[in-house]
């Protein structure tokens, strides 16, 4: 809920919330510590774990700050 208030307050938009096959980690986490709330995100990349991968990196500054004020409201 934190990370998509910042999100809408940061691009003034909804974010796109979804599931999809990535962020293992965000499991193996919550199996360890149960009722851990855990989000994956970020830059735009393609073709992920192929020879083609590519990141934007004009999608990490935005990451960097969504990730920056989420750790600030939380502390």
């Amino acid at each position: 809920k934190l990370a998509c208030e910042v999100y809408k307050e940061i691009n003034k938009e909804e974010p796109e919330v979804s599931a999809i096959h990535a962020g293992l980690e965000c499991g193996m986490f919550q199996e360890k510590y149960p009722g851990l709330k855990c989000i994956s995100v970020g830059p735009y990349l393609t073709d992920v774990h192929s020879p083609k991968e590519t990141l934007y990196l004009s999608t990490v500054p935005g990451i960097y700050e969504l990730l920056v004020k989420i750790i600030e409201r939380i502390q």
